[in-house]
């Protein structure tokens, strides 16, 4: 299981070397905590943006992905930390060789973070934390990451 978290974590920095960084509404980046993986943020607007992550998740051979619009209350700002929530949908599959087909899950979330804007708007660090409810199921979930633009 380690050896796929750092595969996945390795290829997603490679790709952020091999995009650079600039000023972009697009940033791609990578995600680590309770899910570990590649991070993409796409800003609407100054106060919106989509989220989608696509990661492998917790001990078990899980993977993992989830879509979220986040909402900044207070505008996305340059060199400040920005707090926002979000509304999303999340997909979680058993991979092991010995998959449990009942452990496959599609649940709603609401996460909740602040994300770091660089001066130069050419990426972010952040910290979310998310509820999500899956097969009837409360669950938490954490990470922190970071994202450049490409």
């Amino acid at each position: 299981m380690k050896t796929r978290r750092m595969t996945c974590a390795g290829a997603a920095l490679a790709l952020l070397f091999a995009a650079g960084c600039k000023d972009s509404p697009n940033h791609l980046g990578v995600i680590h905590g309770d899910v570990t993986g590649v991070a993409f943020r796409h800003k609407l607007d100054r106060d919106n943006a989509a989220h989608a992550d696509l990661a492998v998740h917790g001990d078990v051979d899980f993977i993992h992905g989830h879509v979220d619009y986040q909402f900044y209350p207070h505008r996305i700002r340059q060199n400040e930390w920005n707090f926002y929530w979000g509304l999303g949908v999340s997909y979680s599959a058993d991979v092991s060789d010995d998959a449990d087909p009942d452990l496959v899950g599609l649940g709603f979330r609401v996460p909740l973070g602040l994300a770091y804007e660089f001066d130069d708007e050419s990426g972010d660090f952040f910290a979310q934390a998310a509820p999500f409810l899956v097969n009837d199921q409360l669950v938490f979930s954490w990470a922190i990451g970071v994202r450049f633009g490409i």
